[in-house]
């Protein structure tokens, strides 16, 4: 009976014990868990792209936890994400870093990439107002040289049957102007820039190195019925279709209305460029310009 009644105290105070044990090192782990401002599926990502020393996860960055998640995110980057986010916050998270990525967060015509080995790039190539092409770089396939329907022999095909089915559509187009050359390019630019001067000639006129009729892949269409390179040319009914049908044939509009300011030229419903029949049909879909595609790579 003696034995009983010492066996029951021992029973309780071990309980005891093994109760104020798991209360302390539950309250450690929840302590040392607590020391992170990130839950533990945050900083699984956030430890893919970013080492120990250069983030502190006691300090908790809400815009980095949204930004993080794209896989085009470029940690290099980061500081311009933020400051252009913090000068655009109506933008969301997703735009922010595909500006910034084709560097609209900097002036036109400033961090110019030149390019090499132009022929490799083919016919995806991004040429716009930060990314130029050498002074020296002529197509090797160019076909009607010296005629201003002078285009890169790759499109010909392509170009042809566009026509085509246009012309079943009722559509008679014409490509009114095709490849431009470096000096060509540079003549037109100071012709527009000493008439509009320079702010206004790069709303409309790109400067030389930076125009994508240099490549032979690009077209200015018009209609026999419509002869004009104006805005009003992309309310015809000829406008309206190659708008809508030329990514079957791998073209794109490449200057749309709504995204001048990507491009920095105002809308021309008459520029075409070949881009290949998959690239093309990809940026249809997404309702995406040349940049914003690149921006997401």
């Amino acid at each position: 009976m003696e034995r009983k009644k010492l066996i029951i105290p021992m029973i309780v105070l071990v309980v005891l014990i093994t109760y104020i044990l798991y209360v302390i090192v539950d309250g450690n782990i929840d302590k040392n868990n607590s020391k992170y401002a990130y839950t533990d599926e945050e900083i699984a990502l956030i430890m893919k792209v970013f080492s120990e020393d250069e983030i502190d996860l006691t300090k908790r960055d809400d815009f980095l936890v949204e930004v993080i998640k794209f896989n085009f995110f470029d940690k290099s980057k980061y500081k311009r994400y933020l400051e252009y986010y913090n000068q655009n916050p109506n933008l969301d998270y997703e735009d922010v870093l595909v500006h910034v990525n084709i560097n609209i967060d900097q002036p036109f015509y400033s961090n110019i990439y030149e390019y090499e080995n132009v022929e490799e790039k083919l016919p995806t190539i991004l040429v716009n107002k930060y990314n130029k092409l050498p002074e020296n770089y002529i197509p090797k396939d160019l076909i009607y040289p010296g005629e201003v329907r002078s285009i890169s022999k790759m499109i010909k095909e392509p170009l042809e049957e566009m026509f085509k089915a246009g012309k079943k559509a009722g559509f008679d187009f014409f490509v009114r102007s095709g490849y431009r050359s470096y000096e060509t390019q540079k003549n037109a630019y100071e012709f527009y820039k000493n008439r509009d001067g320079k702010e206004k000639a790069d709303t409309y006129s790109a400067r030389p190195g930076h125009s994508e009729h240099q490549l032979g892949l690009a077209v200015d269409i018009l209609t026999v019925d419509y002869q004009k390179l104006d805005a009003e040319f992309g309310e015809t009914e000829g406008a309206k279709w190659l708008a809508t049908n030329a990514h079957k044939y791998g073209f794109i509009l490449r200057y749309p209305k709504g995204k001048e300011h990507i491009t920095g030229f105002s809308y021309e419903p008459w520029h075409f460029r070949y881009v290949g029949e998959d690239l093309a049909h990809v940026l249809y879909q997404n309702d995406w310009i040349l940049e914003e595609y690149f921006g997401r790579q």
